[in-house]
């Protein structure tokens, strides 16, 4: 893999190609940035709290999600207009992994500042509505989603388990979440996630410089080893997504590569994410 950005994050996450900009799009939640670099020049905006996620609205808006609310970024005008609350009642927890689903929803996690077990939570916000998908949980992460499927996936980081639930036709969960993946052999803690257009799960894995290749019958099918210990996301990109990005972490580290942003030609089926659909 290349360097993209060489702009080093403590936390950097949730990547997110923007089909209609051209442009990669991804946060540092440390340091409360979000950033957008076409690979040559970079944009930066700063935020009161920490923004942990985002997915694409238009052309010039985003939702995004903090340790209090979702909201609707503009990129332009650099302003913002809140949704809804998110656990905005509780001080020691904050959002973490989020992403836009098929059906124009968006599902995002929470959990405890100092990562205190079981504090966290998953939600889905759709037409309006945030519903709590699931709740006990720790390190909420790896959200992505099978269209063809009507499957959702989500990880709590350190149970080792990737879950899996399936949905309606309006992409709410029809049954309780079940564990379809766990690494716990492994070690592996799995963090972002991505599926392509054949249903594969592609999951950074934590302190293992290494992404996985998930198969649709949950088998690990492949390994990319990359040159940071702490990637935290994956996203497909570029013309005919054809890309393959990936975010990292620094904190605790000082290794050349770690907390920059990183590229390389994907050779995977890869595919965009969809956008977020407002309530009307």
């Amino acid at each position: 893999m290349q360097v993209y950005d060489d702009t080093p994050c403590q936390l950097g996450e949730s990547p997110l190609w923007h089909p209609e900009r051209d442009e990669l799009l991804w946060v540092d939640i440390l340091d409360q940035r979000l950033f957008a670099s076409n690979g040559n020049d970079q944009r930066s905006w700063r935020f009161e709290r920490p923004v942990s996620a985002i997915a694409w609205v238009d052309r010039e808006r985003l939702i995004a999600a903090d340790s209090n609310e979702l909201f609707v970024f503009d990129l332009a005008r650099a302003s913002r207009k809140s949704i809804c609350g998110l656990e905005a009642d509780k001080v020691s927890t904050r959002s973490n992994d989020g992403r836009a689903d098929p059906w124009g929803g968006f599902w995002i996690g929470t959990m405890g500042l100092q990562a205190e077990v079981g504090a966290g939570a998953m939600y889905r916000w759709y037409g309006g509505e945030l519903r709590q998908i699931a709740r006990g949980l720790t390190v909420p992460n790896a959200t992505c989603f099978d269209e063809d499927r009507h499957r959702a996936y989500f990880a709590d980081t350190v149970t080792h388990r990737l879950m899996t639930v399936p949905m309606d036709e309006d992409g709410w969960p029809t049954a309780q979440p079940e564990v379809f993946l766990d690494t716990s052999n492994e070690g592996l803690l799995m963090d972002g996630a991505i599926t392509d257009r054949a249903g594969n799960i592609h999951i950074a894995c934590w302190d293992a410089s290494k992404l996985i290749t998930v198969s649709p019958e949950a088998e690990i099918a492949a390994e990319l080893f990359v040159p940071v210990q702490r990637p935290t996301c994956p996203a497909f990109g570029g013309p005919d997504a054809a890309r393959l990005y990936l975010t990292s972490a620094a904190v605790d580290l000082d290794g050349e590569l770690d907390g920059l942003t990183l590229s390389a030609t994907a050779n995977l089926p890869g595919k965009f994410e969809p956008r977020v659909v407002l309530a009307s």
